[in-house]
């Protein structure tokens, strides 16, 4: 098995350390720890995802080399693992996230402490939201299948459903995870095994999980770098290729959506913003959204030297980056924070206008 793994330990190490690292904002590591609140927890089970994906590679005959192993990690679960954590239902988690960003919102500009009635209205308020947003992105070709969440109530928020509770639970229970010193289990229906549950997708070898770009831009990759990989690849990772191609075909980005990809690294949102601003480039809107024009530019430069030359190992970028920089400009961790900040924001405004 040995001979599948033509990543030197050190380099292994360096790239799996980067990711599970829990100091380090923009990893899975360090979002995983902002919400379950236990840093150790969070960078165990991201290293442990990590090898069990490149573990799932190499049975498959797969040889595990530092690309392979760094699109592993940027395509570490943070629902599934979530979900492993504290036992909550994936469809929970994004409801309960779009939920608070609601909330915070309506506390900072409406009320700082909203009453029951307050917070059930802004749980559902967030879940048509999201529906519309899902609803739009279906209308325009670029996702095929859409997630319908609980309401607050528990009931599912597809129009037409019965009112009778789902299996993920609602606002009720979202509170209930935040309870210091009570676990807490959401059993699937008593016609679904846990072997079809899609939140223990991660687990389950047998259904393979259907990629969308919503998945990509939640999870950081760009359609370039999943659509590059083999079907062998994604079979090996338990990924089902059609739902690849499908993607792929036709909506790829371009232009300068495609550009502001490369810094981004969300790809529903790149769209959104090209689409808003459809007589900018890609440096303009990166201007309006915080960066210096010079940073803009550079980093627009930068990235697009990295992906050509397929280089996706974070500590060469950051090297990279550390050569070509002038004092001017920030280092590159510096630089991936401005960048979060940008997505975190805009997100918030596409939200806000959906």
């Amino acid at each position: 098995m040995e001979k599948n793994i033509s990543c030197p330990p050190a380099e292994w190490e360096r790239i799996v350390g980067h990711y599970s690292n829990p100091n380090k904002p923009g990893t899975p590591a360090y979002r995983l720890a902002r919400f379950i609140q236990d840093d150790a927890r969070a960078s165990e089970l991201v290293r442990q995802w990590i090898e069990d994906e490149a573990i799932k590679a190499l049975n498959k005959g797969h040889d595990v080399a530092p690309e392979l192993l760094t699109d592993i990690c940027k395509r570490v679960s943070l629902e599934a693992l979530t979900h492993r954590a504290l036992g909550v239902s994936v469809k929970l988690i994004r409801a309960g996230v779009l939920y608070e960003k609601a909330k915070a919102r309506y506390q900072a500009s409406v009320d700082p402490h909203p009453s029951r009635e307050d917070e059930e209205r802004i749980w559902d308020g967030a879940i048509d939201r999201e529906n519309a947003r899902q609803q739009r992105l279906v209308d325009a070709g670029r996702i095929r299948n859409r997630t319908w969440l609980p309401y607050h109530d528990s009931t599912n928020s597809r129009p037409g459903a019965n009112r009778a509770p789902v299996s993920s639970g609602g606002l009720d229970e979202w509170r209930l995870m935040f309870e210091p010193h009570k676990p807490v289990r959401f059993a699937p229906f008593d016609d679904m095994d846990e072997d079809h549950d899609r939140a223990l997708a991660d687990r389950t070898p047998v259904e393979r999980f259907e990629v969308t770009a919503d998945w990509c831009s939640e999870h950081g990759i760009t359609l370039e770098t999943i659509a590059a990989m083999s079907e062998s690849e994604l079979l090996a990772m338990g990924v089902d290729p059609q739902s690849v191609r499908d993607i792929a075909s036709g909506h790829g980005l371009d232009g300068e959506a495609g550009r502001l990809d490369l810094v981004l690294h969300d790809t529903a949102l790149s769209v959104e913003l090209a689409e808003r601003n459809p007589k900018s480039s890609a440096t303009a809107i990166l201007v309006r959204a915080g960066l210096s024009r010079r940073l803009a530019d550079f980093a627009l430069a930068f990235e697009k030297r990295m992906r050509d030359e397929g280089v996706s190992s974070p500590a060469r970028m950051a090297r990279e980056w550390e050569a070509s920089r002038s004092r001017a400009m920030p280092d590159y961790h510096g630089y991936l924070r401005r960048v979060a900040g940008i997505v975190e924001a805009e997100s918030a405004r596409v939200l806000e206008h959906a």
